[in-house]
């Protein structure tokens, strides 16, 4: 069943993803990996992620995961912006137990946003 599932994630594209070879991250090498974003504040996101990547393990062990983490978020009505909590010890600790955590910069996208402002 996990060989039948990975082969119809490979075939539909969703993990054939090449990955950019740095020589600092020798961790990210390979031909696909499975990646996700984890944007906002909510304690909710912070473990649905962990469970995430978790199931993503007993999936497949050998393919990376690799978690997009937003570095700031944007401050609600006229607030400022502040950054990510789960950059921060301990939370990102905990994330790479299961996860590559690597920091991205949002793109501000208002018609893409559904949050009410």
């Amino acid at each position: 069943l996990r060989s039948l599932q990975r082969n119809s994630l490979a075939r539909s594209g969703l993990c054939s993803v090449p990955m950019a070879q740095d020589d600092d991250e020798p961790d990210c090498l390979g031909e696909s990996a499975y990646v996700a974003l984890l944007h906002g504040s909510e304690r909710e996101f912070f473990l649905y992620a962990l469970l995430l990547g978790h199931r993503l393990f007993r999936l497949d062990h050998q393919t990376p995961r690799v978690l997009m983490v937003g570095r700031g978020i944007k401050g609600e009505k006229g607030l400022p912006d502040y950054p990510s909590p789960f950059l921060e010890s301990p939370a990102r600790e905990t994330l790479e137990v299961m996860w590559q955590v690597r920091e991205v910069n949002l793109i501000d996208a208002p018609v893409a946003d559904k949050t009410s402002r």
